[in-house]
């Protein structure tokens, strides 16, 4: 890497790796790698009460992990998606993605600006229906704060 950015202290190996120590390493076939990218959502449940604890990792590829009241928040953005994807006719994904969603779910965006800095959200979709998932956030948000 040092030498990649010109460093003078780069040496030409640095010994302590496994391509400069010569260690081979197997591959993993194709299919296996390739059904490691999307893990399934998995709900972690509470030992004591059987409940879903507080967190959910939604992508291992992308990190996203909800809490609770964020998965909440997700369902009724789903919710809203599944609306107006029957109001348009067209599949759910088209209106926003499951990215998206949960990525309006953890950031919780209260303005039209903030909602055009999530990952998925154009201008055009923004004009389209950026009112309507804002309102569905808010209405969480004043449910939490009762």
């Amino acid at each position: 890497m040092l030498k990649y950015f010109g460093d003078p202290a780069a040496r030409s190996r640095c010994e302590g790796c496994d391509n400069c120590l010569g260690i081979a390493r197997e591959r993993e076939p194709a299919k296996v790698r390739d059904r490691g990218l999307q893990k399934p959502v998995r709900k972690a449940r509470s030992r004591s009460s059987g409940k879903p604890e507080a967190s959910t990792v939604i992508s291992a590829d992308e990190g996203i992990i909800l809490n609770a009241a964020d998965e909440h928040l997700l369902m009724s953005l789903k919710e809203k998606r599944r609306e107006i994807a029957r109001e348009d006719k067209v599949p759910p994904y088209i209106v926003f993605s499951d990215r998206t969603l949960a990525d309006m779910a953890l950031r919780r965006p209260a303005s039209l600006e903030a909602l055009a800095s999530v990952r998925g959200v154009g201008e055009m979709k923004l004009a389209k229906y950026g009112e309507r998932f804002l309102a569905i956030i808010r209405g969480s948000d004043e449910t939490e704060a009762a």
